[in-house]
């Protein structure tokens, strides 16, 4: 259930990968508890500290992170760049056509040609 709402698009494969991903990295404890401390933190007073160049990616549709709240650190962050990515995925995947388009972005941002 937690792997459809980060990748609902993902193939059998890439569900196999995220699963057994989220079970090697923490305890379920662990991960209940960093998810509880993670839902209070709130450091939007600090991003217009941020003097770092910045790029923020952002999935259309996804289930996980609100549209709003990427669109809330771009305008915050100095000079960021925000993305919207045509895809449901949280993390893009290789087959969707969102996936070159991040690429591209990125390697823009690198300064990669």
């Amino acid at each position: 259930m937690f792997a459809s709402l980060y990748l609902p698009e993902a193939n059998d494969e890439q569900i196999r990968w995220w699963t057994d991903m989220q079970r090697v990295a923490t305890s379920p404890d662990n991960a209940a508890r960093l998810r509880e401390e993670t839902d209070d933190l709130d450091v939007s007073d600090q991003l217009s500290k941020i003097r770092t160049p910045t790029l923020i990616l952002h999935s259309e549709r996804e289930a996980v992170a609100p549209i709003a709240e990427a669109r809330f650190m771009a305008a915050r962050i100095p000079d960021a760049r925000f993305v919207l990515l045509d895809s449901a995925n949280h993390i893009v995947l290789p087959q969707e056509p969102a996936w070159q388009h991040a690429v591209s972005e990125i390697r823009e941002f690198l300064g990669e040609s």
